[in-house]
């Protein structure tokens, strides 16, 4: 699984593609056994005799699988749930942070006794009718109606990314509306709708990789960083290496400013600027 992501990031960033396909995309990368623990369907027909080979290999994403991006690799999949159910608010919580770039809702204060708990003993309902009945509790409702849709659309995939049709013996329903009114009914039509905000989820993709390059936490004084290298980013089809290069030379005029002024700008403990 880890391979799964670290291969298609590595082609992505090799191949100069859009950061838009780590949302989604029509091709992958997988091996044989992966196939098998996704499911049928998920190998190629060409593949499809090669029974113990651990390579992974390129393929075409089964479209009726709903597999594609980041999103739905087991690994993000995995990391997202409890050993034996799924978590939309992991899940929920993961996708608002790495696509969009809007605030975040407050931390729970620690006073405060969420009934999430006690609905989760309730083993005869389905993780959305536990997750309603949460959401019922006004102290929790304020946070979980900004990532519990995102995190609902992923109910398709059990928790370790296999694909499901049913949660408790009861159909899935992986449908949900986002706190913009934006309905959707699955993890198809959820990446539909992040793509359509291409500009919002690139502003986070390059907070992230700005934030990694400076070694910090953003702040307010970055925001103009920000908006002109997404600017730029846009203009050239999203493409990952624009978006390093754009950096790079963002960090080269502070470190001239600094320069020219006569003083040692320190942006992390890995170097002086």
């Amino acid at each position: 699984m880890t391979l799964e992501v670290m291969l298609f990031a590595d082609a992505i960033m090799v191949e100069d593609r859009s950061i838009l396909e780590f949302i989604d995309a029509d091709w992958g990368f997988i091996s044989y056994p992966l196939a098998q623990h996704y499911g049928p369907g998920e190998l190629p027909r060409q593949e499809a005799a090669a029974r113990h080979a651990v390579q992974l290999v390129s393929r075409e994403v089964p479209r009726q699988a709903a597999r594609g991006g980041v999103l739905t690799m087991g690994k993000v999949l995995t990391g997202t749930a409890q050993s034996l159910r799924t978590s939309p608010v992991a899940r929920g919580k993961w996708c608002s942070k790495r696509c969009s770039a809007r605030s975040r809702p407050p931390r729970r204060p620690t006073s405060i006794m969420c009934c999430a708990t006690r609905n989760m003993t309730r083993k005869d309902l389905t993780v959305r009718q536990r997750m309603e009945k949460h959401r019922a509790d006004r102290n929790c409702a304020s946070c979980h109606r900004l990532i519990d849709p995102l995190g609902m659309a992923l109910e398709g995939f059990d928790p370790v990314g296999r694909w499901r049709d049913k949660d408790q013996g009861q159909p899935i329903d992986a449908s949900g509306e986002l706190v913009d009114g934006r309905k959707f009914k699955g993890i198809e039509d959820l990446k539909a709708v992040l793509i359509s905000r291409k500009e919002e989820f690139t502003r986070a993709f390059v907070q992230h990789m700005l934030a990694y390059a400076l070694g910090r936490k953003l702040d307010y004084y970055d925001a103009k960083s920000v908006r002109e290298i997404t600017a730029e980013v846009a203009r050239d089809d999203y493409r990952f290496l624009r978006v390093v290069m754009e950096i790079a030379k963002e960090l080269f005029v502070s470190a001239s400013a600094c320069r020219d002024r006569g003083v040692i700008c320190v942006e992390s403990e890995r170097g002086a600027w």
